[in-house]
């Protein structure tokens, strides 16, 4: 048996594609905005940042559906003297 997403499951993974992609190939701009926190990215945008975790994920729960958070990209932006190991 072979899973097949559906063209909204299709649509959020190349959405979030997207999102991190631009999380990557603009590190050092956000670096310099957000250094130090999480942030959300949707649409290629970062739409919020907070300090921790916990709060961001608050503020996405009273800003989108759970569904409609599927596309959302979360990340840590690290200082400048941080290293990130995936």
């Amino acid at each position: 048996m072979t899973w097949t997403p559906t063209v909204k499951q299709t649509k959020s993974l190349l959405d979030y594609s997207e999102n991190s992609r631009t999380y990557t190939t603009n590190i050092n701009e956000l670096r310099s905005s957000y250094a130090g926190q999480y942030i959300a990215i949707s649409k290629q945008q970062v739409i919020l940042s907070k300090s921790t975790p916990e709060e961001l994920i608050h503020e996405l729960n009273k800003i989108y559906k759970s569904s409609e958070r599927s596309s959302v990209f979360i990340a840590y932006v690290p200082e400048a003297n941080e290293v990130m190991i995936a």
